[in-house]
Parts: structure tokens; C-alpha cells; sequence
């Protein structure tokens, strides 16, 4: 017993196949009919072996005193194996073939004064014996040639891997090439991309990055903070949504602002396979009070919301049922599929969250990308939290101050730190008016708050650490207008 390793196998692929002379199991062998055996290794006995022919080329027009190319492809190449190639009658001295591991090659120079027409045949031969015959039609004029391709599905693109150097355009033929499969008119180069595990523009990948992510900003209005100031500069630029989300960084994305909107084109229609797994992930950026839930009324400063509607066409929309908090992940069912949308191409994002709720300053949903190939869902790190407390790219993201806030909030003195029991502040720089602290784990927990009442003449405050894990910690301060983060270090 021996074994035969690596070898491609009809249908794809590679493995590892027994072979002994009794079994007589060879994968790019030819099976024989009758004999309970199965030859090739395809895990099929006895079965019908495809016929061998050659694909007919049509009439044919070379230009005088030029070189030539005719690429003549197999039928069934995978299942037969090429040995040889002649001519039978009629061949001219200028043309020449040569077998190809799937394709006869015929070339050659046409000679000066040959027009006319020609009816050479060709007589082919495989490794088991079998042979096909094919009469050509070859008519040498006074013209250029150049090279043409077979598009057999009729999308406008041919295979680079079955072409003719003529000088007339063959009926079938174009002039593009690059057809990753033309027997499928749905593929071919420049065609959109589509999350369907498919190559549908023929660029060498499968569901490319392009075609998981917004591509195109359709329109932005943006909304104001709650405090009716405009939005800074960094987090108002659309383009920030567009592609995969960027995740590390404190300004690669957009602010809606509180009732603010953002139409998005994605890179590849968007379809909904009829199950209810998640079709459609929006990545927000959190940022002050990522351990609140969403949807808690009871809660000041619950977390930013949003409502989505999708569109095939850009004009007219569906509302997506929900309303949908931080990062989230999105099940199309509802919308899309037979009675509904045929597909997803532009998304309008819209701010739903209440301004009451924030904090002054604050500035509504944050989106930092798109994601429609699942692929990419579950490997992503994200500075934006799901209400389950998924863990964040950057742990203490959630707790800076946001971009129109400033650190004016500060104690004149905090010690000791590093602290192992009591945090003292020292009042002094805390404001006048009532003062919340809270406080941080570096995974957006909140162990500790406490609000203070209104007082002009703040003393010492403290604030217990003890029972607490080692470890950075942050210290939010918050007072009216004003904010302030400490960094504190529990030994």
C-alpha cells in the first residue's frame, strides 16, 4: 500500500488517497467503466465519465504577415488529460499547435501574398484514448490583429484564459478580459461587491474589506448639544464613518449631535439570508457613562440611542423596528426578503437620544463604522460598549473627557496617591454647586458614587477605597458646567 498526497481531485481540493494495485485509485486517473472500482478517487464507482470534445471555435479572420493565437479549450478539462494534437488534412505550413494542460495552443506567422481561406482539421488525443475532431474555418485578409476573448456568460467579459489574436471580432468574443468566471454573469470585473462569499468583481477576494463597510457619505445633518452649542470641528467630518472602524483613536468618528442624521451608501448590497443571526453591525464610540444600561429612564446620562431605516434605492425607506443603544448588532428579517426590501444598499442613522439626559457638552451618537460581513462581527475590539459590558479596545477610553469638555474641575489637593484605604480631595477648585464623583475601574465598571450637596466653603472630602482590588483607577468629578478625571492608583 502506498499513498498518493496532495494531488487536485475533480471538484477541488486536495487530500490524501490510498492507492494499490488492486484498488487502482489515482486522482487525476480516468474511471473505468464496470469494474466496481473507483479510479479516480472522486468517491464515486463506476460513474458515467463526461465526454471529450473540444469547445468549436468560429470562422476566423487573421491579418497578413502577422502573428496569431488561437486558444482552444477542452470540454470537461478537469475529468480528461491532453496527450496529443495533429492534424488530420488541410494544414498550412504556417500553422502550428501544441498541447496545454487544459487547452490546444494553435500560432504562428502568416506569409506574405496568403489570403484566402483555409479548413485545416485537427485531430486530439487523450491519455485514455479518447479522441475529438474539430474543422476550422481560417480566412487570411488585409487587416490588424488584436486579442479577443470569450465571454461566454455575455456580462462584456471575457476569459483571460481562452482568447484569439485575430483580426476580426469573433462572434462571442470581446475586447475585455479578466472574467473570474464566465459561466456566471453575475461575476465579473467592476461588478459590486457583495457579502455573499463570492467573488463578484473579480479582484482575487472573497467579501473584500470594501464591501463590508460604508463606502459613500449621502447626506449629514448634524445636531447640536444639549446646551444648544455647536459641535467641535474634529467630530463633525461624515467621511470618519466610512470604512472599517478605526477603534483606537479619540477622534475617528462622527458625532450625530442630539437629532442628527447620517445617510450612508455601503460598499455591497446588503441581503438578509431569511435567519434571524445578525446581518448588520454599527459601531458606536462611547464616552462618560459606558456601565449604564441602555433604555433605563431611571438613569441620568443613559447611553446615546439611535434609530436606523434602510433603502435599496436611497429614496424610499423602512424603519428598522427598535431603538438601538451603543454598538449594536442588527437582524434585517424584519425588512428585508419576499414581500419586502430585495436588499440593503444606503442606511440613514439617526440620533434618538435625549439631551436632558447628557451632560451639557455632550454630543449624541457617535459612529465610528459599518460591518456587514459577519466574519468581522465577533473578532472586532471596540471602544464602544454593548449593554451586555463587552470588553473595549482601550479600557479607559470611556472615561476621558469628551472633546468640548475641560479638565477645569479639579481639587487644589488629592492624596495620598498611590492610597490604599481613604481618598481625600481638598476642596477649593470643586465649584460651588452640587458635586457628583464617580468612580472607575479601567473595563468602564462604576464602583463607587456619591453626589454632594451645594457648598460655597468645600472642606476635605473622602472617599473609601478599601476592599478594592489593586489597581489604575479613574475619578470622574462633575459639577454644573464643569468636569474633571483624575487618574488614582489603588495599592
Amino acid at each position: 500500500m502506498c499513498f498518493y498526497f496532495g494531488a487536485a481531485v475533480p471538484g477541488g481540493g486536495r487530500g490524501l488517497y490510498a492507492y494499490s494495485a488492486a484498488a487502482a485509485c489515482i486522482p487525476t486517473g480516468a474511471e473505468i467503466p464496470g469494474d466496481g472500482l473507483d479510479n479516480n478517487c472522486n468517491g464515486e464507482i463506476d460513474e458515467e465519465e463526461p465526454p471529450f470534445g473540444l469547445q468549436p471555435l468560429p470562422a476566423l479572420v487573421i491579418g497578413t504577415e502577422q502573428e496569431f493565437e488561437f486558444i482552444l479549450p477542452l470540454v470537461h478539462s478537469q475529468q480528461h488529460q491532453l496527450q496529443e494534437v495533429s492534424f488530420l488534412a488541410n494544414r498550412p505550413a504556417w500553422l502550428q499547435a501544441e498541447v496545454q494542460a487544459t487547452s490546444i495552443r494553435l500560432f504562428g506567422t502568416t506569409p506574405a501574398r496568403s489570403w484566402g481561406r483555409y479548413f485545416p482539421e485537427l485531430l486530439a488525443t487523450t491519455a485514455g484514448g479518447q479522441q475529438a475532431r474539430q474543422l476550422l474555418s481560417i480566412r487570411i485578409d488585409n487587416c490588424q490583429n488584436r486579442r479577443w476573448y470569450a465571454d461566454g456568460d455575455g456580462d462584456g467579459y471575457g476569459s483571460s484564459e481562452h482568447s484569439l489574436l485575430v483580426c476580426r471580432q469573433p462572434e462571442g468574443y470581446v475586447t475585455s478580459p479578466g472574467d473570474c468566471n464566465d459561466a456566471d454573469a453575475a461575476l465579473y470585473p467592476g461588478a459590486t461587491e457583495l457579502a455573499d462569499g463570492l467573488d463578484n468583481n473579480c479582484s482575487g477576494e472573497i467579501d473584500e474589506e470594501g464591501g463590508c463597510h460604508a463606502t459613500h457619505v449621502v447626506s449629514f445633518r448634524q445636531g447640536y448639544r444639549p446646551d444648544a452649542g455647536t459641535i467641535g470641528q474634529r467630530r463633525s467630518n461624515p467621511q470618519l464613518a466610512l470604512g472599517a472602524p478605526q477603534e483606537n483613536s479619540t477622534y475617528n468618528f462622527v458625532s450625530l449631535g442630539f437629532g442628527g442624521e447620517l445617510v450612508l451608501e455601503l460598499g455591497s448590497l446588503l441581503y438578509d439570508d431569511g435567519s434571524e443571526a445578525p446581518d448588520l453591525m454599527v459601531v458606536e464610540t462611547s464616552w462618560g457613562w459606558a456601565s449604564r444600561p441602555c433604555y433605563d429612564d431611571a438613569l441620568a446620562g443613559m447611553p446615546e440611542t439611535m434609530m436606523l431605516e434602510v433603502s435599496a434605492n436611497g429614496s424610499q425607506w423602512v424603519r428598522v423596528p427598535g431603538q438601538f443603544c451603543r454598538t449594536v448588532k442588527i437582524d434585517l428579517s424584519p425588512v428585508v426578503g419576499a414581500g419586502k426590501l430585495p436588499y440593503v444598499r444606503y442606511l440613514r442613522i439617526s440620533d434618538t437620544s435625549n439631551p436632558a439626559d447628557f451632560h451639557p457638552s455632550s454630543t449624541g451618537y457617535d459612529v465610528d463604522g459599518i460591518i456587514t460581513c459577519r466574519s468581522l462581527f465577533e473578532p472586532l475590539q471596540t471602544n464602544a460598549r454593548l449593554a451586555s459590558g463587552a470588553s473595549v479596545y482601550k479600557p479607559d477610553f470611556f472615561n476621558e473627557l469628551s472633546d468640548e469638555e475641560e479638565n477645569t474641575l479639579r481639587p487644589l489637593r488629592y492624596y495620598p496617591n498611590p492610597v490604599t484605604d481613604k481618598l481625600r480631595l481638598q476642596g477649593g477648585g470643586l465649584g460651588v454647586g452640587p458635586l457628583e464623583l464617580s468612580l472607575y475601574t479601567l473595563t468602564g465598571q462604576r464602583v463607587y458614587q456619591r453626589t454632594y450637596p451645594a457648598d460655597s466653603q468645600r472642606g476635605i472630602l473622602e472617599l473609601s477605597m478599601e476592599g478594592l482590588p489593586k489597581g489604575l483607577y479613574v475619578l470622574r468629578l462633575q459639577s454644573g458646567g464643569q468636569a474633571g478625571v483624575l487618574k488614582i492608583i489603588k495599592e
